[in-house]
């Protein structure tokens, strides 16, 4: 069996920056998208370095909790990105970092 090398491509991961990863050699494995923003008191866009060859990707978040229960949500996916607003618990729009992970249907 030969070992292959693993292709990886990255970006900083800071101010809201990307990290793009495959997983077999050439690049042609799955594909998962990631990085982190900061909600801005409503909606926050996510748009892709490299889009996606459509909407068809399952999105997961995780919102800083908070002292009152924070919780993320994304709207608007589109190939090319999405949108990401947050609420504390009493439905008020909060200025908080959301990390972020998309990856193909098919990889899952």
């Amino acid at each position: 069996m030969a070992k292959q090398d693993e292709q990886v491509a990255h970006a900083e991961m800071v101010s809201g920056g990307q990290t793009t990863l495959h997983s077999h050699a050439g690049g042609n494995g799955a594909e998962i998208k990631a990085g982190t923003v900061t909600t801005s008191g409503g909606v926050t866009s996510v748009t892709f370095a490299t889009a996606f060859p459509d909407s068809s990707y399952a999105i997961s978040l995780t919102a800083e909790r908070g002292a009152d229960s924070n919780i993320a949500n994304w709207s608007n996916k589109t190939a090319d990105g999405f949108d990401i607003s947050a609420q504390n618990d009493k439905g008020v729009n909060v200025n908080i970092p959301v990390d972020w992970i998309a990856t193909p249907y098919s990889n899952l």
